[in-house]
């Protein structure tokens, strides 16, 4: 079996998983934080649900529980997978606290709302096949061809995420 290599973010390394797992972290501590104290300024307003805030402390706690068991396995890609799921929490996180209304009950109803979330569910798995998996219908290409296969699997899986965060961005709007 080959070793898998990338992540969707390029040159991971430990601490820039540290980083962004202590940084979602904040940004969800932070969101809570202003939620209580009841601040407004431009668009960080006060009008977050407290479901949504449970969901995403909920998520931030699935986090920490996922690295410590995924710590005691020999997946190669265990790293690459904490790196982008932190990566994306921290984004979403982000819009917990600037752009709120792009979580709500309302933007996720809408159609770009619930395309960007599936949009990067999706992204993230997709950059997870195993590349021996991918049936490639291309003659040219050898059946052999892991890494060509995995690099593309990532490239789509960063298109994905991206892709979903803009449609979870537009779900604001229509929400």
């Amino acid at each position: 079996m080959r070793k898998w290599e990338g992540s969707m973010l390029p040159n991971h390394t430990p601490r820039k998983l540290a980083f962004y797992a202590n940084f979602g972290r904040l940004l969800v501590c932070l969101a809570w934080i202003l939620q209580v104290l009841n601040v407004s300024w431009r668009s960080i307003q006060p009008n977050r649900s407290l479901q949504v805030l449970i969901v995403f402390t909920l998520l931030a706690l699935s986090l920490v529980l996922l690295a410590l068991v995924l710590k005691q396995t020999a997946w190669d890609r265990r790293d690459s997978l904490l790196l982008d799921l932190n990566f994306v929490f921290t984004i979403y996180a982000g819009i917990l606290l600037l752009l709120p209304q792009a979580l709500d009950a309302a933007a996720l109803a809408s159609p770009s709302g619930r395309a960007g979330l599936i949009c990067t569910v999706a992204g993230l798995m997709l950059a997870y096949v195993p590349p021996q998996e991918v049936h490639v219908f291309h003659t040219s290409w050898p059946r052999g061809n892991s890494p060509l296969v995995q690099r593309l699997l990532i490239n789509q899986g960063r298109i994905l995420v991206g892709l979903g965060i803009v449609g979870q961005l537009l779900g604001a709007r229509t929400g």
